[in-house]
Order: structure tokens, then sequence, then C-alpha cells
């Protein structure tokens, strides 16, 4: 399945969803040197997430969808 394309979901919210993404697609393919701190931040962006899939931590107080930074 192209990484484009939307894992089909069985339900959950976007944070589980992307969890599931990332640790069965993303992070086995991803280099040696990004496997560390590179991911532990992706497991972060997770965690704190909130179940639509935004973080709130943006200074003018919208989200910043979790679609967003997988563009980035």
């Amino acid at each position: 399945m192209h990484d484009a394309q939307p894992e089909p979901t069985t339900g959950g919210s976007v944070p589980h969803n992307w969890g599931n993404a990332l640790a069965r697609r993303w992070a086995p393919d991803l280099p040696r040197p990004l496997t560390g701190g590179f991911l532990t931040c992706l497991y972060a962006l997770r965690t704190l997430a909130s179940a639509d899939g935004f973080l709130r931590y943006a200074r003018d107080g919208k989200g910043i969808a979790l679609a967003d930074i997988v563009k980035a």
C-alpha cells in the first residue's frame, strides 16, 4: 500500500491510527539514524494529539493537524 493512501481503519481515533501506521509501516523502514530521537518525537506527537488528530499548541490557537506534519 502506498503511504499516501489511508490505512484501512477499524475505528479509533486519529492518534491511534497514526500510532499503528507508525509502528507497522513507517518505523521499520526508517534509516537507522532516525530511529532514535526522531522516532521518539513522532510517538510523542501521537500522545499529545487530541482524538481528532490536532495538536493545540499553535501560537494563534489553531490546531496543527497530524496530516500536515506528515506532509512536511
